[in-house]
């Protein structure tokens, strides 16, 4: 198991030579824990790692680009107060997601579906001095609950723009039959977010007329969200648009 965790304050660095062939971070439970840090990753290759890069209440900096993170639960996630954050140019592929057995049955209950950028901000006031982006990511869910993007309590200072969220369910992909399973995609997930802007993104649904029928997907979902400027997204196959 390859891990990398650092609490204290201080400047982190990891630079890979390239996102491929070797897994850089191979089969682990977390790839990079960093809090209370400045964050930079960027072309490192990780393959079965169920969380890849985590971040808690980062310092003034948090960098993470031309990355590859495959087969995991959450690609990276931005949790708590961040001054600045720039997320650019990863390719993301996700997992099924945190599943527990459903009463002796070998089918799982879904308690966490995968998300390719989990964002989880708690509102926190605006600064004009604070930038937070997400630009120009891929990120693919090949099974049929997850989330591209999850998107929770962020501001004006946040851009989402030019990222590609594909869900590609494969053909015969049997949908598990228990109560407790939800079988919804959305590409970019937003509750609670206030005032900011997405722009200039693709997600792209199934063209199958069985996984269409199965799937309750959606591309652009608000909850409890004001003042979005939405521009220039596309929604492609999906069962709810915006």
């Amino acid at each position: 198991m390859n891990m990398a965790s650092f609490k204290a304050k201080t400047d982190v660095s990891y630079t890979g030579i390239n996102t491929a062939p070797t897994a850089l971070f191979n089969r682990c439970s977390k790839g990079i824990v960093s809090q209370n840090n400045n964050l930079k990753a960027e072309k490192l290759y990780m393959k079965d790692t169920w969380f890849g890069i985590m971040n808690r209440n980062m310092m003034n900096r948090t960098y993470l680009a031309l990355n590859k993170i495959e087969n995991t639960a959450i690609g990276t996630q931005l949790l708590g107060n961040y001054e600045n954050y720039d997320v650019i140019e990863n390719e993301i592929i996700l997992n099924e997601g945190i599943g527990a057995p459903y009463n002796g049955n070998p089918q799982q209950v879904l308690i966490y579906p995968a998300i390719g950028i989990d964002i989880k901000q708690f509102n926190p006031p605006y600064n004009p001095a604070q930038t937070f982006n997400i630009l120009t990511n891929t990120i693919t869910i090949p099974y049929w609950a997850g989330k591209g993007i999850g998107n929770l309590g962020a501001n004006k200072s946040q851009l989402i723009s030019n990222n590609n969220i594909y869900f590609t369910v494969p053909n015969g992909t049997a949908v598990p039959q228990v109560p407790a399973y939800d079988p919804s995609l959305f590409g970019i997930f937003n509750s609670n977010c206030n005032d900011m802007t997405i722009e200039n993104n693709l997600v792209d649904g199934q063209y199958s007329l069985l996984n269409y029928n199965l799937t309750f997907s959606k591309a652009f979902y608000f909850q409890n969200s004001k003042q979005m400027i939405i521009s220039c997204n596309r929604a492609r196959a999906t069962k709810q648009g915006l």
